[in-house]
């Protein structure tokens, strides 16, 4: 089972809704870190009580265990101009794995290609030749060197077959908010 890190963004009234919707991954938490649960995003008020209105509701974890009501703004923050800990963001899973130091193991499945022009494609590690190249056997059993690899997995898997980078498709899924 691979746990899921997360990275915290600032507080988008979009992005909170398909996350509190189940459109896309990701939670809501305070400034703080505490957990927050928005109840909802179009909170009726008099005009003249606040400016811009307070519209959205949301039960914030506290230490002991309770909820607590506040209210926020459409931008997650409290107060107007004054942060405080209880101002919303935003965290989302990230996929990134740092592989610039990744060594294959003998018969590992990897993913392969030659250049950046090349599909990225499936190939079985078989070793490391004396100049530092490594050798991965081919469909028909030969020994062939390939200069861009990376482990195969969940994530890596949505390459094969394409040309683009490996941070190409962690921006996406970034972006994308999905798995």
């Amino acid at each position: 089972m691979t746990r899921t890190t997360y990275k915290r963004v600032p507080f988008n009234l979009a992005l909170a809704k398909k996350i509190m919707s189940k459109e896309v991954k990701g939670r809501i938490v305070t400034r703080s870190g505490w957990k927050a649960r928005i109840i909802c995003f179009d909170r009726k008020e008099r005009k003249d009580i606040f400016e811009p209105p307070r519209n959205i509701i949301a039960l914030i974890d506290n230490k002991g265990g309770d909820e607590e009501v506040h209210s926020f703004r459409d931008t997650g923050m409290m107060f107007l101009s004054e942060e405080t800990d209880f101002d919303l963001h935003i965290e989302v899973p990230t996929y990134y794995r740092d592989y610039s130091n990744f060594v294959p193991q003998k018969w590992q499945p990897c993913l392969v290609r030659d250049n950046e022009n090349h599909l990225w494609g499936i190939q079985v590690y078989s070793h490391t030749d004396c100049q530092g190249k490594m050798l991965f056997y081919n469909d028909e059993g030969y020994v062939i060197p390939y200069t861009k690899v990376l482990p195969l997995s969940k994530v890596t898997a949505r390459l094969i077959g394409t040309t683009k980078n490996y941070e190409q498709l962690i921006q996406e899924l970034d972006e994308n908010g999905k798995d």
